[in-house]
């Protein structure tokens, strides 16, 4: 699971599984998280357009936040586990939900008319109760106030620039589809939501691309600045009339939401771990930031000619404009360089909120520990079955050592500099980490795939079953890939080794970066599913044929036995995943291929059996 999202409950995850005296003190903020959780997620519901998937998708979220309500108020340590999956599944919900809005058409340019539109058609279908309906129609008003207001002090601002003359009928449509909800919460016909539907609908569509034009004009007509928003404060300052109230504190707080926009983005690229990964760049973010928070001051402070303003804050809004789209650009190119490499991405991110301060220092710690553990067991391992490992994989492992053991010293004196060396001495190995992470998508969706593809809910490409899209790396929907692997009981062509293949191809992209902890767990799951099926498939074609005969009746005793002694080593496997435990998974992998290894010879015997009959 991504350390980026819910700290809170990462954090009392990790207190349980390595500082348990810790978590008293989490709690709290872990019970605030969900209690949010809650909330948003009712909120979510009223601005959301209704359809089965979105419903499927806003009850298994209510389920998975209702487990943990649960594993939260028993307060039991040995949920850790539990509780992580349950948190990484409730953040699949989001995403299929995030998916299924962005399929929708969009129907105002403006989020909260938007949003309104979506409330009345789900009130039309019955989807939306009339009291939380309501809570949509104030923000819409707000925002109608605001592009009227805009409209007056446009036109007052800049007088050298023509208005649009169709800009004024289509707000009077905007507010005509406004009145004609107002009217409905009166007590008036549901049906007039239709036509409120069209007037706020097309109105708004027409006003934000008149809008727009406008706004390229304005850009051109220019006298202080092409940033809009120092070109609409000094106009202001050199009006000589009042533009009316709120007028004069909407444009500087404008001013400000520029600035505040840097801000946000450079906390959320801290989060992200880009201040190990690019430090140099988030410094310089760090100080145009204080710079404009200083201009701004200045220019509050004293009344300075527009001319001197303009020189001020003319230079600084290029350069924030320049750092948005680096930092953008550089966190998305650092998330889709690691997204065949997970454990990676989830390091770094811990690495960027312990920088930030977001996450304490024994949590770090604990993270950094478990890796330089997990390195040892891997080596162990190795050095107890060669065969299971090639060299490059042992050089990998031993150069992250001293990586890992340079970061672990940020815990002691919270140095910055400890986390960037460290990780700039992993990131030698990326390469390479990458490479072996598309191998292994490709080797896991190949070994489990067999004939069937599947569909990226993100960009809609169609490939085989794997891990991640191989266009965009979004987590590709799960199919029941035992059925290619065991459930044929009888004539069934394809040997089981397949899936040993592709949970030992896993285990050992988990000893180096390549694969999750998750991915293990879900490989697991799905291979008991597996199991189970084996058992259906032989109570149905081979219990009815015992006693007729003796070599088929001898086969099958075994290959019940077998059956149950995979089901066991899986459920070892389970268990060692569980606590993290890389030697003991590993130390499962033999007997668990060799049980695969004598299943398929069974399978050939019963099958013969069979068609002997």
């Amino acid at each position: 699971m991504a350390s980026y999202f819910a700290p809170a409950l990462r954090t009392l995850i990790a207190a349980w599984r390595s500082q348990p005296e810790a978590a008293a003190g989490v709690m709290p903020d872990a019970f605030r998280w969900l209690e949010l959780a809650h909330a948003g997620l009712e909120q979510l519901k009223g601005v959301t357009l209704a359809s089965p998937p979105a419903e499927e998708a806003f009850h298994q979220a209510e389920l998975e936040l209702q487990a943990m309500d649960r594993l939260l108020a028993a307060g039991d340590p040995l949920s850790a586990t539990e509780l992580e999956t349950s948190l990484a599944r409730y953040y699949a919900q989001l995403f299929t939900l995030g998916e299924e809005e962005a399929r929708r058409p969009s129907f105002s340019p403006v989020l909260e008319l938007d949003q309104l539109i979506i409330a009345c058609i789900n009130l039309l279908d019955g989807k939306l109760e009339l009291a939380d309906f309501h809570a949509r129609v104030g923000p819409a008003l707000g925002a109608a106030h605001m592009l009227r207001l805009g409209q007056i002090w446009n036109a007052r601002l800049y007088a050298d620039v023509p208005e649009p003359p169709e800009l004024e009928q289509n707000l009077l449509a905007i507010e005509g589809g406004l009145g004609a909800v107002e009217h409905v919460l009166n007590g008036g016909d549901f049906a007039l939501l239709q036509q409120a539907i069209a007037w706020l609908g097309t109105g708004s569509k027409a006003v934000g691309e008149l809008l727009q034009k406008r706004l390229e004009e304005m850009k051109g007509a220019a006298r202080f600045s092409r940033h809009p928003a120092i070109e609409s404060w000094l106009r202001q300052e050199e009006l000589d009339v009042d533009l009316g109230p709120g007028a004069r504190e909407t444009l500087w707080n404008a001013l400000h939401g520029d600035v505040q926009g840097l801000f946000r983005l450079l906390q959320s690229a801290r989060s992200a771990g880009l201040s190990v990964a690019e430090p140099a760049l988030l410094a310089r973010a760090a100080q145009t930031h204080q710079k404009l928070v200083d201009a701004l001051a200045q220019v509050g402070a004293a009344a300075l000619p527009s001319d001197e303003v303009a020189s001020l804050l003319n230079p600084l809004w290029d350069e924030l404009r320049h750092l948005q789209k680096t930092l953008e650009s550089s966190v998305s190119g650092l998330q889709a360089s690691l997204a065949p490499t997970p454990r990676m991405r989830d390091l770094l991110e811990t690495l960027g909120q312990a920088e930030a301060g977001q996450v304490p220092p024994w949590l770090l710690r604990s993270e950094l520990e478990a890796h330089l553990s997990e390195q040892a067991q891997a080596q162990v391992a190795m050095e107890a079955a060669p065969e299971t490992c090639n060299d490059a994989m042992r050089e990998l492992l031993a150069s992250h050592r001293p990586a890992l053991e340079r970061m672990r010293l940020f815990c002691d004196d919270a140095d910055p500099v400890h986390l960037q060396e460290g990780w700039k001495l992993l990131a030698l190995s990326l390469p390479r980490l990458v490479e072996f992470g598309q191998e292994l998508r490709a080797s896991v969706g190949v070994k489990g795939g067999g004939g069937q593809v599947v569909t990226c809910v993100r960009c809609g490409e169609v490939q085989p079953p794997g891990r991640s899209c191989r266009k965009c790396q979004a987590s590709l929907p799960h199919l029941a890939l035992d059925e290619t692997r065991y459930e044929n009981i009888s004539g069934n062509e394809q040997a089981p080794e397949g899936a040993a293949d592709v949970l030992q191809t896993l285990v050992e992209g988990l000893q180096i970066g390549g694969s999750s902890w998750q991915d293990v767990a879900d490989e697991v799951n799905r291979q008991l599913e597996g199991v189970d099926k084996i058992r259906q498939r032989f109570e149905k074609e081979l219990l009815h044929q015992l006693g007729k005969n003796e070599m088929l009746d001898a086969y099958s005793q075994f290959f019940a036995v077998r059956v149950g002694q995979l089901a066991q080593t899986l459920l070892s496997i389970g268990e060692a995943v569980g606590t993290r435990n890389i030697m003991a998974v590993t130390a499962c992998l033999g007997p668990y291929r060799q049980l695969h290894e004598e299943l398929s010879a069974f399978q050939g015997k019963i099958n013969e059996g069979i068609g002997a009959r």
